[in-house]
């Protein structure tokens, strides 16, 4: 589960953390207790212990390369790998169209 994993963390399960310490050295283990994030590990993802994630720090806006060591019920153990350049992923590029109808089925 999770998917390949690049070297920026593409393709990979992300979860919200904690907020980590500036300077944390890494590897460095941080467990999540939101609720929230349990439910979508262990019921919507699936994760399994050893599973490769991306553990997203809204607060500090950083993201780190992570190992998932253990998924309880009322909490989920990570170990902070490598911290990645950047938590966000690149804009798609997108294309609208629209379709050009006959005038008669604009009256309906």
């Amino acid at each position: 589960c999770g998917g390949r994993m690049g070297a920026d963390g593409a393709g990979l399960t992300r979860l919200f953390a904690p907020p980590v310490p500036d300077g944390i050295a890494l590897p460095a283990e941080i467990a999540v207790t939101d609720t929230d994030t349990l439910h979508h590990a262990r019921t919507v993802m699936r994760l399994r212990t050893g599973d490769a994630v991306v553990a997203v720090d809204p607060v500090g806006m950083r993201a780190y390369r992570a190992t998932l060591l253990a998924l309880e019920r009322n909490r989920l153990d990570l170990r902070l790998d490598a911290a990645l350049a950047s938590p966000t992923d690149p804009m798609p590029a997108v294309t609208l169209v629209a379709a050009v109808l006959k005038e008669q089925r604009w009256d309906w």
